[in-house]
C-alpha cells in the first residue's frame, strides 16, 4: 500500500482531461519504504485515444510544477510491452474512467501465459 496524501492525488488528477482518461496509475517508489529523498515520482496516464507526442512534455512540466518533484510520466499505448504494462497496472490507481475495469481484464486475458511467465520469473529467479 502507498501512502500518498490526497491532496497530491488531485493535483496529478486535474492535469489530465477527464474526457480522454482512462486511468491514471502512480506506480515504482513513490508512497512506498523503498521512496528516498531522491526518487521522483512515476505516473502512467492511459489516454482513452491517441495524444500528440507533444502531450508528454507539456503534462510532465506542469506536473513537475504543481508537485516540485522530478516526475516520469509514461503515456501508456498499445506499443508498451506487457511487462511495463503489467508493471504500471500494478500501481495505485489514483483514477479511473468507466471502462477501465474493462481494459484490465482485456489486458489480462489477451496475455495471461506471458503473465503467467513474468509472475513466475518474479517468484524463482530469472
Amino acid at each position: 500500500m502507498r501512502n500518498i496524501p490526497n491532496e497530491i492525488k488531485n493535483s496529478i488528477i486535474n492535469v489530465f482531461p477527464k474526457e480522454n482518461t482512462l486511468a491514471i496509475i502512480i506506480f515504482g517508489s513513490y508512497g512506498t519504504d523503498k521512496h528516498t529523498s531522491e526518487s521522483d515520482i512515476d505516473i502512467a496516464w492511459i489516454p482513452i485515444k491517441k495524444v500528440p507526442i507533444t502531450e508528454l512534455a507539456t503534462k510532465t512540466e506542469a506536473l513537475r510544477n504543481i508537485l516540485d518533484i522530478d516526475v516520469d510520466l509514461k503515456i501508456v499505448t498499445d506499443n508498451y510491452t506487457i511487462a511495463l504494462k503489467k508493471a504500471i497496472l500494478e500501481g495505485e490507481v489514483i483514477y479511473e474512467s468507466k471502462d477501465f475495469k474493462d481494459y484490465i481484464n482485456k489486458f489480462y486475458f489477451e496475455n495471461s501465459d506471458v503473465i503467467d511467465i513474468l509472475d513466475w520469473r518474479d517468484m524463482y529467479g530469472n
